[in-house]
């Protein structure tokens, strides 16, 4: 794991030679024996804690409060992901009800049977060697829509939609008839279904209308 570090001083006041040493008074970056503390020498005692996350890992960071104008953490930034304009991410409760399975097969035999090509995909349906957090987000950047099912009220489902909205994604929300979203999307557009029969086809509509049919 690399990342780097800028460090820069501004000292204001004192005579030159006080100014030259406060600025060289910053020399070592080093990770402790548990390389969780990275600590910035200094000659003075008073630091300033930031804390940041490096490969998902969080790391204290420890500089001079007083002496230190700017502190500036380059991270490789990670690979942009390209939109694919066939694919649509479920995000849903994973509990194991079979009326849950059976939402989850009716949106895909409705995306399936709208365009030819165009395909959705829940995160469990993904065999492979992953982080589920990292592939969810992966997933949500390089779709199209966002297919968001808020039966049962998950917070990893609400989690999922956030990080969508964030994103600028355009997302259909569903719910089984009855259920009470949260405040915060109550107000929203929502698809609320008894049955398959009534999902499939409000759900065939709007997808019709997001693609154009």
């Amino acid at each position: 794991t690399y990342f780097f570090a800028s460090l820069e001083s501004n000292v204001c006041g004192g005579n030159l030679f006080q100014q030259d040493l406060l600025e060289e008074s910053i020399a070592v970056i080093a990770l402790n024996e548990n390389n969780d503390i990275i600590n910035v020498d200094c000659t003075q005692n008073e630091r300033k804690k930031v804390e940041v996350v490096i490969d998902g890992n969080p790391i204290i960071l420890q500089v001079p409060f007083d002496k230190l104008d700017n502190l500036k953490l380059y991270q490789p930034k990670p690979e942009k992901i390209s939109v694919d304009d066939k694919y649509i991410f479920v995000a849903m409760s994973f509990q194991s009800d079979p009326a849950l399975e059976d939402t989850y097969s009716t949106i895909k035999r409705t995306v399936k049977g709208l365009k030819k090509g165009l395909r959705c995909e829940r995160v469990d349906d993904i065999h492979d060697d992953f982080v589920i957090d990292e592939k969810i987000y992966s997933c949500i950047q390089k779709s199209k829509l966002i297919i968001v099912d808020l039966t049962g009220n998950r917070p990893n489902v609400y989690y999922e939609l956030g990080y969508a909205r964030a994103l600028g994604k355009q997302i259909i929300l569903i719910a089984k008839s009855g259920e009470k979203p949260h405040f915060d999307v109550s107000h929203q557009n929502t698809i609320f279904y008894n049955n398959s029969t009534e999902l499939e086809k409000s759900l065939n509509a709007r997808l019709r209308a997001i693609f154009h049919k």
